[in-house]
C-alpha cells in the first residue's frame, strides 16, 4: 500500500504534473515501499514526463527499460 507522500505523487501524475511523473516513473522503475516494480507503469509515467520536456526521463527510459518493452509502447 502506497504511503502518503506516494499518493501525493499519484495525484500529481494523474494531474499532468511532470516532476511527479518523474517521481511515480522512478517509484515503479526500482521498486518502493509502498509500489511494487513494474517496467510497463514506470515505462508509462517517464513516457508522460519526456513528453513534457523531462530530460532525466529519457536517460531512464534509455538506460533501464528494455527495448522491446519501449517499442511495443508506442
Amino acid at each position: 500500500m502506497a504511503n502518503r507522500e506516494e499518493l501525493a505523487i499519484i495525484r500529481g501524475a494523474r494531474a499532468g504534473r511532470a516532476d511527479a511523473q518523474l517521481a511515480l516513473g522512478k517509484r515503479y522503475l526500482f521498486g518502493s515501499a509502498g509500489l511494487p516494480q513494474s517496467l510497463p507503469t514506470a515505462l508509462h509515467w517517464l513516457d508522460r514526463a519526456a513528453h513534457q520536456g523531462c530530460l532525466e526521463s529519457c536517460q531512464l527510459i534509455g538506460n533501464h527499460v528494455p527495448l522491446e518493452l519501449a517499442r511495443q509502447h508506442g
